[in-house]
């Protein structure tokens, strides 16, 4: 639980807009995470933003060296997986072996991923941690590094391959 404590914290304080803010925001009539856009080397909220400028909070993954119960084994990827398709607030759990083709970062830092409209300029200009690869239909993703940690970008083909925080949860009334 610590870990989450300290990723959601992380999370806040990077992007720079405080919950005060984001309840603010909502009791204003506004969508405060929608406003919510790239700008310089860090996240910064910015009015008047276009909506294919903005990152949309997906989910944070945290990486384990302990087995969780539901986790799935993704062969292809030497990893397992667990939480994001039960969590409400999209936290999920990263349990990698020892050969997995992934950075060293990835394996042992928590990242934060986001929605993009556009891949390629998300990852402009940064430093790219995993080139922009599709690991399923519908989907394209790509790693950069922002402050020492891991963040994801995920681009969509279209809305029905987009998959959300909580989706088995939803659907089975669990909220």
């Amino acid at each position: 639980m610590r870990a989450i404590a300290l990723t959601i914290g992380w999370i806040w304080g990077n992007l720079k807009v405080s919950v005060t803010e984001c309840y603010k925001e909502v009791a204003a009539g506004h969508n405060a995470v929608n406003r919510i856009s790239m700008g310089g080397s860090q996240a910064t909220r910015q009015e008047g933003t276009l909506m294919s400028d903005l990152l949309r909070y997906h989910h944070v993954g945290i990486p384990t060296k302990i087995p969780r119960e539901g986790e799935v084994y993704l062969d292809r990827f030497k990893m397992y997986t667990s939480g994001f398709e039960t969590s409400q607030f999209g936290v999920e759990w990263l349990r990698f072996d020892e050969d997995a083709p992934f950075p060293e970062l990835v394996k042992t830092v928590p990242h934060i991923a986001f929605v993009v409209d556009d891949l390629d300029a998300a990852i402009a200009g940064r430093e790219v941690l995993i080139q922009p690869n599709s690991p399923t239909t519908g989907v394209t993703v790509a790693f950069i590094v922002d402050n020492g940690a891991p963040v994801e970008f995920l681009q969509f083909d279209s809305p029905e391959f987009e998959v959300r925080p909580g989706a088995a949860a939803e659907r089975s009334g669990e909220r």
